[in-house]
């Protein structure tokens, strides 16, 4: 087995055991130091260090970054379980909670998609601009 592959193998132990003991503290009933482990701090910093280790720097901050971009939609997503948790169950609860996390992958489509059809409508513009004035160019050189 490669050093990669061990690796990544550790990953899945160490994310493993992180839910392990998220079950293990929920059903002693400590709330509080579950949330601790299982979201805010702990997964952010064990992540926060994976991304320095593969990324660096960089890579730390866009992974900030992303946590910080994803913050608000996290809260709206416990908002909404919380609200359809008596009304629907647990599992139907967690669905269209769930569905908040697409609202930012759907607005970078979005972006992406139309920043690259206004770089190509600039490339297009530049190049019958750079034809145009040629043409004009030409035709006046004639004239004169």
């Amino acid at each position: 087995m490669g050093k990669n592959m061990l690796q990544y193998l550790l990953y899945f132990v160490v994310g493993g055991g992180l839910v392990a003991l998220v079950a293990f503290l929920a059903q002693r009933g400590n709330g509080t130091l579950t949330i601790l482990v299982a979201n805010i701090p702990v997964m952010f910093l064990l992540n926060m260090l994976l991304m320095y280790k593969s990324g660096g720097v960089d890579g730390s901050l866009m992974y900030a970054r992303a946590a910080l971009l994803y913050l608000p939609f996290y809260i709206v997503f416990v908002f909404v379980t919380m609200y359809l948790l008596p009304r629907l169950g647990m599992p139907l609860a967690l669905v269209p909670g769930a569905l908040v996390f697409l609202i930012p992958v759907w607005i970078r489509r979005i972006r992406t998609r139309r920043n690259a059809a206004v770089a190509h409508l600039k490339e297009t513009a530049a190049a019958a601009g750079a034809s145009f004035s040629a043409e004009q160019t030409g035709s006046h050189a004639g004239a004169a």
